[in-house]
C-alpha cells in the first residue's frame, strides 16, 4: 500500500468512527504517520481525500461486480444472466454479494461512515441510500425466486417420503403435519421459503416508499401482511395429522388458512385494479394469481373429493409465485426507467 492509499485508508477509518466534519487533516496525517503539510503532495484538502475514497470505492465495487458477472448500477443488464442461472449459482451469487459487503474492511468502514453521516448531511444520505439500499435491495429481490423454488421443491419431492400419499386428493399441508412421515424432508426442502420470502417482500416494501400510487402500495402492504400471517400462523398451528382431526390446533390451522385466503384475494384485487394503468404487467400477474386462487375456492365445492389436492395446489403455489414476481420487479426496479410518473401525484 503506497502513501496515497494509506492516507485514504486512514482517513476512511477515522471518518467511520467520528464522521467527516469531526476529523481534521492533522488527525489524518497523525494516523498515517506523516506531517500535515506532507499531505499536500497527494491531496489539496480533506474534500480531495474524500473524493479519492469515493473513486477507490467505485473501482473496488466495479472489480467485485465484474468478477461476479454482475452490474452494480445497471441491474437490469443482469436479467439475461439470471434467466439461465441454476438455483445453486443464484444462492451463491447472493451469498457472495452480501458477504463481500459485510466482510471487506474498506467497504465495511465506508458503510459505517455513511451510516453516521446520513443523519447529518443530505448529500451523504442520498449516497448511502443509492449505494447500500437501492443496489443491494434490488438483488435481494431475487430471494423471492429462491423462496418459490424452495417451496415448489418441497411440494413436488416431499411425497417421496410419504408412503401412500395421493397428491391428487390430499392437501399440501398433509406433508408437513406433525405426524407426517415426510415432515423431515419437507422441513429441509422448505427451509428457505420463509426467510427468503420475507426478506424479499420486506425489501419491496422499503423500495416502494414514496413511489407507485397509494392504492397500489396498499395492495402490496396487504400482501406482505398475508405473508407474515401465513409464515407465523402455519408455524404455530401445523396439522396434527393428515386430513382433519378436529383438535384446537387443527381448527386454528383452518382459521389461518381462511385469513390467508382473504388477505391474498383482497391484496391481489387491489394490486390488479390500482396497477392496471401504469403497471399493467404487474396487474396482469396479480390477475393470474387471483384466478388461480379462485380456482381453488370454487373448485373445492365442485370437483370430487378425490381431486381436492389438484385445485388446492393452485392456491398455495399462486401466493409464493406472486411473491417471487414482486421480487423480480424489485430486481428490475419496478421497471421505473420505463415510467416517467414514479412519484405519487
Amino acid at each position: 500500500m503506497n502513501t496515497k492509499e494509506r492516507i485514504m485508508d486512514c482517513a476512511l477509518t477515522l471518518f467511520s468512527k467520528s464522521g467527516y466534519d469531526a476529523v481534521s487533516v492533522e488527525q489524518i496525517a497523525l494516523e498515517v504517520g506523516i506531517k500535515a503539510p506532507s499531505l499536500d503532495k497527494y491531496f489539496k484538502n480533506k474534500q480531495a481525500i474524500f473524493d479519492g475514497i469515493m473513486l477507490n470505492m467505485q473501482m473496488k465495487y466495479d472489480e467485485q461486480m465484474h468478477s461476479m458477472n454482475m452490474h452494480l448500477y445497471e441491474s437490469e443488464k443482469d436479467t439475461s444472466v439470471f434467466n439461465k442461472i441454476s438455483t445453486e449459482d443464484l444462492v451463491q451469487k447472493v451469498h457472495d454479494l452480501i458477504s463481500y459487503s459485510i466482510h471487506d474492511k474498506t467497504i465495511s468502514n465506508f458503510r459505517k461512515f455513511l451510516t453516521i453521516e446520513q443523519f447529518r448531511n443530505k448529500e451523504f444520505a442520498a449516497l448511502y441510500t443509492q449505494r447500500y439500499y437501492s443496489n443491494l435491495m434490488n438483488y435481494l429481490g431475487l430471494l423471492g425466486l429462491i423462496s418459490f423454488i424452495s417451496y415448489l421443491s418441497a411440494v413436488v419431492f416431499s411425497p417421496l417420503a410419504y408412503p401412500g400419499y395421493n397428491w391428487m386428493a390430499q392437501a399440501v399441508s398433509d406433508l408437513s403435519a406433525t405426524n407426517a412421515p415426510s415432515l423431515t424432508l419437507w422441513n429441509q426442502l422448505n427451509s428457505l421459503t420463509g426467510p427468503c420470502g420475507i426478506v424479499s417482500i420486506m425489501m419491496v416494501c422499503i423500495f416502494i416508499q414514496g413511489k407507485l400510487t397509494k392504492p397500489l402500495r396498499f395492495g402490496i402492504y396487504l400482501f406482505v401482511i398475508m405473508n407474515w400471517f401465513s409464515i407465523v400462523g402455519y408455524e404455530m398451528f401445523p396439522l396434527t395429522q393428515a386430513g382433519y382431526a378436529g383438535t384446537f390446533q387443527d381448527i386454528m390451522h383452518v382459521v389461518v388458512t381462511i385469513v390467508v385466503v382473504i388477505l391474498s384475494i383482497t391484496s391481489l384485487i387491489t394490486i390488479m385494479i390500482s396497477g392496471y394503468t401504469k403497471y399493467k404487467s404487474l396487474s396482469i400477474c396479480a390477475f393470474i394469481a387471483l384466478s388461480l386462487m379462485l380456482v381453488d375456492a370454487i373448485g373445492m365445492n365442485i370437483v370430487p373429493i378425490n381431486y381436492f389436492g389438484i385445485v388446492e395446489r393452485f392456491r398455495v403455489l399462486a401466493a409464493t409465485a406472486f411473491n417471487a414476481i414482486l421480487g423480480l420487479y424489485l430486481f428490475n426496479q419496478f421497471q421505473f426507467k420505463n415510467h416517467k410518473e414514479l412519484q405519487e401525484n
